[in-house]
């Protein structure tokens, strides 16, 4: 997990097992747990808008999570998650997160956890208010 993002948070599968520095924290899962259905069930409205809530905000726009913060960031892990981690990979490389949050949270939020489309649409635009203000913050001297 990216220690400091910009625009979301991340959560990265390292199948190359690399070495991690102070910038990343390295994630460990419990046995039986899938690194990519975590992965994939991070990229959600739910998890982006409590991000903003658990993370740190500093000069910049910058979010910061501390190793604490973002063992508590609340994510809907459902076991038979029907995504297609290829495609959602793709869209993240071409920088269309709206389309992904689309796609997770049909899948994970409404049918996952029964959500209703105005609750997922509020989250949504939650983490839109909150990320927005925190990105475009201005300081006064």
């Amino acid at each position: 997990m990216l220690r400091q993002v910009h625009l979301y948070p991340k959560l990265i599968k390292n199948e190359a097992m690399a070495t991690c520095t102070d910038t990343i924290h390295r994630v460990r899962f419990y046995e039986g747990v899938s690194g990519s259905r975590v992965t994939l069930s991070f990229l959600n409205s739910l998890t982006f808008a409590h991000s903003e809530i658990m993370g740190r905000s500093y000069g910049g726009g910058v979010l910061t999570f501390e190793p604490s913060e973002a063992e508590n960031l609340l994510i809907p892990y459902i076991n038979d998650i029907e995504l297609d981690f290829a495609l959602i990979d793709n869209l993240i490389r071409q920088n269309k997160i709206d389309e992904v949050l689309d796609i997770t949270d049909q899948v994970l939020l409404i049918k996952g956890l029964g959500l209703s489309i105005e609750e997922v649409s509020a989250l949504r635009a939650i983490w839109r208010k909150m990320s927005d203000r925190r990105i475009n913050r201005k300081y006064s001297k």
